[in-house]
């Protein structure tokens, strides 16, 4: 199964514009529960300048991201637009050094919202308990138009410093 979403979060521009009044939590407004805070990403992303063609770019990448459950939930959220996310490949874990102990969550549905761009995992009931941080790992990829590939340059892996 496949479900196709992309990170707004991410480095990509889209043409998705988040509402000024949105106030946490506003789903319909492209904002994200407040039961559920991140704490550090880790974003591996790899555009493919040399394949598709001159208009348009692959590219993939993996996140992993640490957040922290203010209140026991059976639902993440993810802002997304435009990512194939193979939901197979998409991995929970309680974090080794949470403030509380607390068992692995078990997916049960993961599902890609068209209408709010937003990815949308539920876990078994009770799964993400409060007080305790978690990572959800996943694979994405997806393509860009030459405008967003043009940031990223088209320098030989040995030229490309940390930074970039």
């Amino acid at each position: 199964m496949v479900s196709r979403c992309n990170f707004i979060d991410l480095y990509l521009a889209t043409d998705y514009e988040y509402p000024e009044k949105a106030t946490p939590g506003d789903l319909t407004k492209g904002r994200l529960p407040t039961s559920i805070v991140p704490i550090h990403y880790d974003i591996e992303f790899e555009p493919d300048f040399y394949e598709v063609g001159p208009v348009i770019h692959q590219f993939n990448g993996t996140a992993l991201i640490r957040f922290r459950v203010l209140e026991t939930t059976s639902t993440l959220y993810l802002n997304s637009l435009d990512l194939i996310i193979p939901v197979g490949l998409v991995q929970l874990s309680v974090a080794i050094d949470s403030p509380i102990s607390a068992p692995d969550p078990i997916l049960v549905d993961a599902r890609y919202d068209t209408e709010l761009h937003f990815y949308i995992m539920t876990v078994q009931l009770g799964g993400f308990v409060a007080g305790a941080e978690y990572y959800v790992s996943l694979p994405f990829y997806g393509t860009m138009d030459i405008n967003t590939a043009l940031r990223y340059g088209t320098y030989p892996d040995d030229e490309i410093s940390e930074d970039r």
